[in-house]
């Protein structure tokens, strides 16, 4: 150990760093410190808490006592304290460097900091471990080359700990490694002294570093080159300059000295003497880890430590020379046993050269046996990811889409993850990112709004009472900033199509501001103003309790405000600000447009005053409700009705205007105006903000507080939260719903979205038809009705009759893929009829029960019968003859579907069955039908088959893995027949009654499933759970 300086204080600033970088703690006797000559009558500092026992040390500038620790326990700890007088603030800085640095850092072999305060004195003070044991180097001397370089193993792994937390020690010697003796008798090493330590990522403190006392930091032999020649030595140090201190201790306990460092134009070169008592590889490591070079040394020294522990294993070691003689070396060490079976054998056989051979085979199979298992554990989590997916379908599309999307991730060629993700992709109703994210300021947000076509938004910020404008357009990623200019708190925003904000508070004029930012004052104050309204002119409407103002953009009145002698109780406007209803205390109803006022007003409906009141977005329809629950409505055509329910809050008319949303305290209910009753009612739980319809099939609740939710309206009631989002949200929408401004407050995250809303029941139109099947063929449909007729739709809604088969009624019937050869089931004749078109009908006499379904092939050559008792049979038209018969004993047959020429599909009970007939072999598909499948169709490829059930639902799966590969479309007219059309990009489906209607089902994906993913703005991390991914695909 390095003896401790006694200069006198206020000496030179070299003499204080040698002080601070002397070894604090060990064994004094062996370091030639003799305690029997320190002075013990000098006067002790008292520390509260603690006792100091004795002097171990001091310098000119410090001390160590060996103090016993009072409280919180009982201990002996080293105490480190400057000596009065000398509390500069150069040292004051070191001594909280080494403060703040200990105290990162939790490592056994890093000298453990107990606390650090000041003495009554006032001087600064630390204890820590107490270390009782010899120095690195010298616990070296009397053990072993292995125990030696476990010792430097554990030393790298505490500095490891330091980088990681940030710090450098830069000044890493044997003086700085103590060997404390452990329970089990080996040495424990303990690194101390972080006096100059340098923080990676910054200052460790606040206060002035130590490199201001002098300007090289270290010790001479464990310095790297780079920082004993640099000027600027507190830049260039990083975790390389400590794994250089490392490689030269690993020498000098391997040889007695360090390194020798020798200049080279203008560089440095490293020598290390050749030894034979150095192993080889221990020279490599030491060479790379004292490289000139600082890019070819460890990256850090964990780096080191890893290489070391390989050298303990017997592993190939990074430092070692590039060579698979090496590398074969190091296997025949760890592996003698086996070497030397291998050349037993080779010697014994004489066929060394097929031994390698085999081998060579063995491991290539092993190779191909780990990349095969690699494989199908993507498809094992690609399979499941599906199948979360189906788990999610319906509650969380958006959480499904992400599930397959990861599917696609793992197993590209998972084709029933990629049907479905096409399928809800443009079935389901979802909110998707339609701008890029924003971020936001700080601040209280005390109002949001958005423009009436969704393209701005506007906010107000607060902190205490000053608050700030910040105004943004979708697309951009910049938030525009403006002070208001107005005492007190904004009670009202508005933003207009072209971005100009109006805003107000309780009382004085309207703040108008344009795109070009500046502000002006309206020339008019509205008593009590309640609500400010842009129109599409770009025209401000004032609302006050009894008077309106209609101004332009600059506050300028348009015309004269008009003042009514009773008070205004309620009002609505129109999402593009077109038409401004109000309701006043008698009871009557005005409205308003951008140019005065409407012609026509309800007066005296009621005499009570209007409590609640919502406008079609055309201005022509009307609702209102009065405090008995009464609601009033009227529509485009002039014809009125009402009905009374509990307390109303507020109106609201559903996108397409035939339905109405009303809301009281504690129910909420749907009507349909065209059947004047309700069509759901339920209660509510919670206290609503506002209720917003997305469109026919969705609402999003906005609770007083909370988390927004979008409330699907079905027999389920699914309830699902705004995807990916997490802390408290705001939000406000535009276009009836479907545009949307969220504020994510807890990350300042504004987000841009839109509402992907979709049908739940398709077009549908009414034929004059009663089909009995149907065919595709050259993008027409053609089909048979029931009195045996085959006609044709051109697309147009038009049916044309092209030939009559039978005779009807028609009770079952099937037709090839051209429409020229029928199969029919007649009620007036026990046997089957085939017609081809031009010739006379034959009757089959094929059996004695009349079947329960039946099917052509799609060349007409085949017929295919189902019947109740569970059998099914399968004819030769052409030769009248049976092919197949076979009883599947699983009850009636429901019904049947040539998937290709040789295979079929069959429905019995809650299966679906794929039956190759010509070789007897059957695939059951895995996916059950609960309520029973009443019609099938399979693509022109035979890939994928379309299934109805009794309840309604339509799906399609994959004829190769039985799996679905697509939406269940719920809610139709319940299906009677369906055919492909000859793209396979959608179906025709047909209902008992006549309805004619059809499906889209995409063939291909046309994205990654990193494009879904940007395109949702979502994605599933590591714990499933889902997050925002805000680098979306934002095309509108």
């Amino acid at each position: 150990m390095e003896e401790i300086p006694r200069t006198p204080p206020n000496q030179d600033p070299d003499a204080a760093a040698d002080f601070l970088e002397a070894v604090l703690f060990g064994s004094a006797a062996e370091d030639g410190f003799d305690q029997a000559t320190v002075d013990l009558s000098a006067d002790l500092p008292l520390v509260e808490g603690y006792r100091l026992i004795r002097l171990l040390g001091e310098g000119g500038f410090g001390m160590v006592y060996l103090a016993e620790q009072r409280v919180p326990i009982r201990r002996r700890v080293a105490m480190k304290v400057l000596r009065p007088g000398t509390t500069t603030r150069e040292l004051l800085a070191r001594f909280e460097q080494e403060r703040q640095a200990l105290a990162l850092m939790n490592h056994p072999h890093i000298a453990k900091i107990y606390d650090a305060g000041e003495t009554e004195d006032g001087r600064p003070f630390i204890t820590m471990e107490l270390v009782e044991g010899r120095t690195i180097d010298r616990h070296a001397e009397k053990i072993s080359l292995p125990d030696k370089v476990m010792l430097m193993r554990d030393v790298s792994r505490a500095v490891a700990h330091a980088h990681h937390k940030g710090v450098i020690h830069r000044d890493l010697k044997p003086s700085n490694i103590l060997i404390a003796e452990s329970v089990e008798g080996r040495g424990e090493p303990r690194v101390i002294d972080f006096g100059i330590a340098k923080a990676l990522d910054g200052p460790l403190s606040a206060q002035v570093m130590f490199t201001q006392i002098r300007q090289v930091v270290g010790t001479p032999g464990y310095m790297s080159p780079e920082r004993q020649h640099t000027s600027q030595i507190s830049h260039i140090a990083d975790t390389r300059a400590d794994v250089f201190a490392l490689g030269a201790i690993l020498w000098e306990l391997l040889t007695g000295r360090t390194p020798l460092q020798r200049a080279d134009n203008g560089g440095t070169q490293i020598i290390l003497p050749e030894l034979k008592s150095v192993p080889a590889e221990l020279r490599w490591i030491t060479e790379k880890a004292t490289d000139a070079d600082m890019e070819r040394r460890y990256p850090d020294a964990g780096g080191l430590a890893d290489e070391l522990d390989n050298y303990l294993l017997g592993l190939p070691l990074k430092a070692a020379p590039k060579s698979t003689r090496y590398v074969l070396h190091k296997w025949t060490q760890r592996h003698r046993t086996a070497t030397a079976a291998v050349m037993i054998m080779a010697l014994t056989l004489m066929v060394s050269a097929w031994v390698l051979v085999r081998n060579y085979t063995r491991l290539e199979g092993a190779l191909s046996q780990t990349r095969e298992s690699q494989t199908a554990s993507q498809r094992t989590l690609s399979h499941v990811d599906y199948l979360l997916g189906l788990d999610h379908e319906k509650g969380d599309p958006v959480r499904a889409m992400a599930h397959w999307a990861r599917a696609l991730t793992n197993d590209p060629a998972n084709e029933a993850a990629r049907g479905m993700l096409a399928s809800t992709l443009e079935n389901a109703s979802y909110f998707r990112p339609i701008g890029s994210p924003v971020s936001l300021p700080s601040g209280e947000l005390r109002h949001l709004v958005i423009s009436a076509e969704g393209r701005w938004a506007a906010m107000i910020w607060g902190e205490g009472e000053r608050e700030t404008l910040a105004r943004v357009q979708r697309g951009s990623t910049k938030v525009e900033l403006h002070p208001i200019p107005a005492d007190g708190r904004m009670k009202m925003l508005a933003i207009s199509m072209n971005g100009h904000v109006a805003l107000a508070g309780a009382q004085g004029p309207v703040g108008l501001m344009g795109p070009g930012g500046s502000w002006e004052a309206s020339e008019t104050t509205i008593p009590g103003q309640r609500a400010l309204i842009w129109t599409p002119e770009e025209k401000l409407w004032c609302l006050g309790f009894q008077s309106v103002s209609l101004m332009d953009e600059h506050g300028k009145d348009v015309e004269t405000p008009t003042v009514w002698p009773e008070q205004i109780t309620c009002w609505d406007a129109t999402d593009s600000g077109g038409f401004l209803g109000l309701g006043f205390e008698s009871g009557s109803i005005l409205v308003l447009d951008g140019l005065g006022l409407v012609p026509d007003r309800r007066t005296g409906l009621y005499p009570a005053p209007v409590m609640s009141l919502t406008l079609s977005e055309d201005g022509t329809g009307m609702a209102a409700s009065w405090p008995d629950g009464r609601v009033w409505l009227s529509d485009k055509t002039g014809e009125e009705w009402s009905f009374r329910t509990e307390g109303v809050l507020d109106l609201q008319f559903l996108p397409r205007g035939d339905s109405l949303l009303v809301r009281g305290p504690e129910k909420l209910g749907i009507w349909n105006l065209s059947q004047r009753k309700p069509i759901l009612m339920e209660a509510v739980s919670h206290p609503l903000r506002d209720v917003i319809a997305m469109d026919e099939g969705h609402l999003l609740y906005l609770p007083t507080f909370g988390e927004a939710q979008l409330h699907a309206i079905d027999g389920e009631k699914t309830w699902m939260k705004l995807p990916g989002f997490q802390g408290r949200l705001s939000c406000a929408t535009a276009l009836q719903g479907s545009a949307m401004v969220l504020i994510e407050e807890d990350s300042r995250t504004l987000e841009w979205l839109a509402w992907q809303g979709h049908q739940a029941t398709p077009s549908v139109r009414e034929t004059s038809r009663s089909w009995a099947t149907m065919r595709c063929v050259k993008h027409k449909l053609l089909g048979l009705d029931r009195e045996g007729n085959v006609f044709q739709h051109d697309g147009k809604w038009n049916m044309k009759t092209l030939w009559n088969a039978l005779q009807g009624p028609v009770r079952l019937g099937a037709m090839d893929a051209e429409g020229k050869t029928v199969l029919a089931d007649v009620p007036w004749s026990q046997q089957l009829l085939t017609v081809q078109q031009g010739q006379p009908p034959l009757m089959r006499d094929w059996g004695v029960d009349r079947p329960s379904c039946l099917t052509l092939s799609a060349d007409g050559s085949l017929a295919a019968l189902g019947y109740p008792g569970g059998a099914i049979q399968i004819w030769d038209l052409k030769n009248n003859a049976q092919l197949v018969s076979r009883n599947w004993q699983r009850g009636p047959i429901l019904s049947v579907a040539f998937v290709t020429q040789g295979q079929l599909a069959l429905a019995t009970g809650s299966q679906v069955i794929l039956w190759h007939w010509p070789s007897a072999k059957q695939f059951v598909i895995p996916h059950e039908v609960q309520d029973g499948c009443v019609a099938m169709a399979a693509d022109t490829k035979g890939n994928r088959l379309a299934l109805a059930t009794a309840s309604g639902t339509v799906y399609v799966i994959s004829t190769q893995t039985g799996l679905r590969i697509s939406t269940q479309w719920e809610g139709s007219p319940k299906v009677a027949g369906l055919c492909w059309n000859e793209e396979g990009s959608g179906l025709w489906c047909v209902s008992h009654q006549g309805h004619l209607f059809q499906r889209r089902v995409p063939a291909t994906l046309g994205k990654s499933s990193s494009e879904v993913e940007r395109y949702l703005g979502v994605r599933l991390d590591g714990q499933g759970n889902l997050v925002r991914r805000r680098d979306g695909l934002f095309n509108p």
